[in-house]
């Protein structure tokens, strides 16, 4: 057994990160789990011809970056302290501006290489995975010979089909608002005719689905489950319109070969370790990838379907 430590960062509150750390003790080993609200303070970078390390705090605790074996990004944040402006006078002149500039720069430059060499040892997930532009991912998938549903941005909707063809809306970014502690989502939507109030928003033709499937990718597996969706109006069109009163079967799914094959070459072109692709199977036989979430939820996936994802990503820490 290993003495060396695991870096976790994640919200203070996340139910996953929870059930992990539940098996990572059960495992005897060892972590230290950090969200936004814990300050990291870099102490002195070490790079030789032998090693490269990093001494840093937690709060009011040293460690160094080689006491770590892995790290997993799950959500929130990584915080730093924050940069302390000095007073520099040269010849009589005050220049405190110009160098604090020159400072700040420098101290995010030491940030970018600690977030770097972090990096390194993520088993899973980085936070730069939440940068993952959807519009990008459909393009490549396109180029990996996935199907995809055509898809548009567009200033002005009078120039879809809709005489022909039915469209879908969301967000091409995640967007989460909090208020009062309350989360609000933006939801995929159908647009029956054209609406002047939505612009420059993703567009898309509406699927015609049998089932819809979350395959959740992992240590270079598919753990994927079919959502039967399409019996309840509420979740028709997303099954992420959950009904809690009348929740959709969710049964083990397996993808065939060659369409993991596809979405492993996918998931290697945008550099994804870890993550949730979203298809549907349709009514023309053929599977269609909506989008890819990358640093999204499984619990979905891994309690109806039995496959202990948490216990296997404790496995791996």
């Amino acid at each position: 057994m290993s003495d060396k430590l695991i870096l976790i960062c994640t919200d203070v509150s996340e139910p996953s990160t929870d059930v992990v750390c539940s098996w990572l003790h059960h495992y005897n080993k060892k972590f230290v789990r950090i969200s936004f609200e814990n300050i990291i303070t870099i102490k002195s970078v070490s790079i030789t011809n032998s090693t490269i390390d990093i001494q840093f705090a937690i709060d009011d605790i040293d460690y160094n970056l080689s006491d770590f074996q892995s790290y997993w990004y799950r959500r929130s944040c990584l915080s730093f302290a924050a940069f302390a402006p000095i007073k520099y006078i040269h010849d009589g002149i005050d220049l405190s501006s110009k160098m604090n500039n020159f400072l700040y720069e420098e101290y995010a430059k030491l940030k970018e290489f600690f977030k770097y060499e972090l990096n390194k040892i993520a088993i899973l997930n980085k936070y730069e995975d939440n940068e993952i532009n959807k519009l990008k991912v459909l393009s490549i998938a396109k180029d990996c010979g996935i199907a995809i549903s055509d898809t548009y941005v567009v200033e002005n909707m009078h120039s879809l089909d809709f005489a022909n063809s039915r469209y879908i809306t969301k967000a091409i970014s995640d967007l989460v608002i909090v208020h009062d502690n309350q989360n609000y989502y933006c939801t995929t939507e159908r647009i029956d005719e054209p609406d002047n109030d939505i612009s420059f928003s993703l567009v898309q033709k509406e699927v015609k689905k049998i089932f819809e499937i979350r395959s959740f990718f992992f240590n270079r597996q598919f753990f994927s489950s079919a959502i039967f969706s399409q019996e309840n109006e509420k979740t028709k069109l997303d099954f992420r319109n959950y009904d809690f009163e009348n929740p959709n079967r969710v049964v083990p799914f397996q993808l065939p070969e060659q369409m993991e094959e596809k979405l492993l070459a996918l998931a290697d072109k945008i550099e994804l370790k870890c993550g949730s692709f979203d298809l549907a199977y349709t009514n023309e036989d053929e599977f269609v990838l909506f989008e890819v979430n990358p640093v999204g939820q499984f619990e979905q996936v891994t309690f109806p379907c039995n496959y202990s994802i948490h216990k296997l990503i404790a496995q791996a820490l």
